[in-house]
């Protein structure tokens, strides 16, 4: 049974006063605005707030095995009770960091990499909730809630039509995340990279049914980058070759410099990389400083938390850090 909840729903005003609405409606639009509002251009300098809506509806229970509740435009974050238990609630919630590109004298944000948490004390994180629904044969469903939650966002702030978003991702988990985006609002606007870590390939002998997932992804409008730590292995050609993207953390030393024992270590690391001739995005660079050594020894692609950290919305860079890295481009 579809039950549509959006027409003559109740609402108490801050007055107590009850009125009667249809959603979609963004109750904010009567708040307040001020330049002072602390939501600033974000919230348009509106007043925020919680608002409670409620609709009573009367059916025979016995008649229906299931019930479909239809919401039409409701705001992401909602919790929904039915008879004082809460029936939906927003279970994972992505965050945001840029991936920079320092080339021909520009500044320019390429893409951005999301991480989620998970909003339920019962799972400490995204893999333990992972755990849990491969168990229970929800695998599908977590997937197609990390993607609906991440790609709006990305959408609807994303600094150009180019920038891409690269969602963390095992390899035998592709296969939902393609069954699910589909299903995604707009996800064909979405230019979306699928960053599998580098120790899923390490133990296979033969890596032609990896590559087989890799090029089926590719197939359908998508890109694959591996992430890898610098620690001495080898990638291997076949797989270097078809991968479009590398994120490295190069794990290198406090306060590192150019006759510092772990920077010199990742030149061979670093070498075998760029054979391929693929975007090689530095994801862990600790400090502004080490940024500066990297990008002078020739890296030219940046997600650091020395240049932004994850925040809930995509935002655009300090202007402290852009003037730092114009300097960085300037003086090099």
């Amino acid at each position: 049974m579809k039950i549509n909840v959006n027409k003559g729903r109740t609402y108490f005003d801050k007055l107590n006063k009850e009125r009667k609405i249809d959603f979609p409606y963004d109750m904010m639009l009567e708040e307040r605005r001020s330049l002072s509002n602390p939501g600033g251009k974000d919230c348009a300098y509106f007043d925020g707030g919680i608002y409670h809506f409620q609709k009573f509806f009367n059916f025979d229970v016995s008649a229906y095995k299931y019930f479909a509740f239809h919401f039409n435009q409701i705001y992401k974050k909602a919790i929904i009770k039915l008879n004082g238990e809460v029936i939906k609630e927003n279970l994972i919630r992505p965050s945001f960091r840029s991936i920079i590109c320092l080339e021909n004298n520009e500044i320019k944000i390429y893409g951005y990499q999301v991480k989620f948490k998970v909003l339920y004390d019962k799972f400490k994180s995204l893999d333990d909730l992972k755990k849990d629904a491969k168990i229970n044969n929800n695998t599908k469903e977590i997937f197609s809630l990390c993607l609906k939650t991440a790609i709006p966002s990305y959408l609807t702030f994303r600094e150009n039509f180019f920038t891409k978003l690269y969602i963390p991702i095992n390899l035998n988990e592709i296969q939902y995340a393609l069954l699910s985006i589909p299903y995604v609002e707009r996800s064909n606007q979405a230019h979306l990279v699928f960053v599998l870590d580098i120790n899923e390939f390490l133990d296979l002998e033969d890596l032609t049914p990896a590559i087989n997932i890799i090029k089926d992804v590719q197939r359908k409008g998508h890109e694959v980058a591996v992430r890898c730590i610098n620690g001495g292995f080898k990638i291997k050609t076949e797989l270097g070759q078809v991968i479009d993207s590398f994120f490295v953390d190069l794990n290198l030393e406090e306060n590192v410099k150019a006759d510092s024992k772990s920077y010199i270590a990742s030149h061979p690391f670093l070498d075998r990389l760029y054979q391929f001739h693929k975007p090689i995005i530095e994801v862990n660079a600790k400090s502004f400083s080490e940024v500066e050594l990297l990008y002078r020894s020739g890296l030219t692609y940046f997600s650091s938390d020395a240049i932004q950290g994850y925040t809930e919305m995509i935002d655009k860079l300090d202007k402290k850090i852009i003037k730092k890295l114009t300097n960085l481009i300037n003086n090099n």
